[in-house]
């Protein structure tokens, strides 16, 4: 309401606290939105919507969602997305998180002057998503719990402020409940990959 003028006119100052406000309540929202899933998902109880997405232009809105962040941080964010990528059915909602949670690990974890990648392509029966950084990697014993909720790899050049953990456990729960498989490669000092693959199909 204050933001809307309903309390009359409000000094930059006060703008700027408001605008600080719902920036953080949006973002409150959004992780108990998160919270929620997860434990649905982990019940077995995790309803989504079957519509027919355009793969290609999701990956696309994210990265250029993403570009200025990367652009700030002195990254190169390259994108190549194949026709091929084509349509998957099931719900955009999850599955523009599932490619934002990644590409945004990417973009936190790689130091400046670095490299994200974000390749698309598919075939009749599936379609994958591929995000790449030349980072500095994830060590062994950390991979194995990198997908566990809350778990917080510790990495040279963390920036990831705010995260709490639950960008790639929520990414695995929404890529399987749509039938689809999610890994992860990494090496200290030789990057990280996450490819993500998505059955045509609904489950």
């Amino acid at each position: 309401m204050l933001a809307a003028g309903f309390a009359g006119p409000l000094s930059d100052r006060a703008k700027d606290y408001v605008s600080s406000i719902l920036a953080a309540s949006a973002r409150l929202g959004q992780l108990v939105d998160e919270v929620l899933d997860l434990t649905r998902s982990a019940a077995g109880h995790l309803d989504l919507e079957h519509v027919a997405i355009d793969l290609g232009d999701v990956c696309r809105d994210v990265a250029e969602q993403l570009e200025g962040e990367a652009k700030a941080r002195g990254l190169e964010l390259l994108v190549a997305v194949e026709p091929s990528t084509g349509v998957v059915a099931g719900d955009v909602r999850r599955l523009r998180q599932t490619i934002e949670h990644v590409l945004r690990n990417a973009v936190h974890y790689t130091q400046e002057g670095g490299r994200v990648f974000l390749q698309a392509s598919g075939d009749d029966e599936q379609a994958t998503v591929i995000v790449s950084d030349n980072g500095p990697g994830i060590d062994p014993d950390e991979r194995e719990r990198i997908f566990d909720p809350f778990h917080r790899a510790t990495v040279k050049g963390d920036r990831r402020e705010g995260s709490i953990g639950l960008g790639l456990p929520l990414t695995r729960h929404y890529v399987e409940a749509h039938g689809g498989s999610v890994w992860l490669e990494s090496e200290p000092g030789r990057g990280t990959t996450v490819s993500i693959r998505l059955p045509r199909a609904a489950s």
